[in-house]
């Protein structure tokens, strides 16, 4: 799995430092290049102007919320977004799966996590 990641790039937009410091770790550990956000304002700016592989969305953060932050993206890049999104949520996935499909989230990784499935949803889309 090291190889496959190795150089590729992320943004992780979370509110919880916790969690953010647990994926940046993880996935740093697997050779990719990490940058974060503390909310869905700032993931949006982040991400409409830096390209990054992956973008690892909390779905309830302050600001502007990862399914609107995801919806927006969308739109900035008109159809093909160059960045793969996935949200990260405590949520029930059957509340948001629906929506978060509309937004443009290409994967799921529900909160709690454990780097097997961190990795399984990236890997899923290569």
């Amino acid at each position: 799995m090291k190889s496959d990641l190795q150089g590729k790039t992320a943004l992780i937009v979370d509110d919880d430092p916790i969690y953010t410091q647990l994926t940046v770790e993880m996935l740093q550990e697997h050779g990719v290049d990490c940058h974060t956000a503390s909310d869905g304002q700032q993931g949006y700016d982040l991400a409409k102007n830096m390209v990054f592989d992956y973008v690892l969305m909390d779905v309830k953060l302050p600001l502007v919320d990862g399914i609107t932050a995801a919806r927006n993206l969308r739109q900035a890049f008109a159809v093909d977004v160059p960045t793969k999104i996935i949200a990260f949520t405590s949520l029930d996935l059957d509340n948001i799966y629906d929506d978060g499909t509309a937004a443009g989230f290409h994967g799921y990784v529900h909160k709690p996590f454990r780097e097997e499935s961190l990795l399984a949803a990236l890997a899923a889309l290569n």
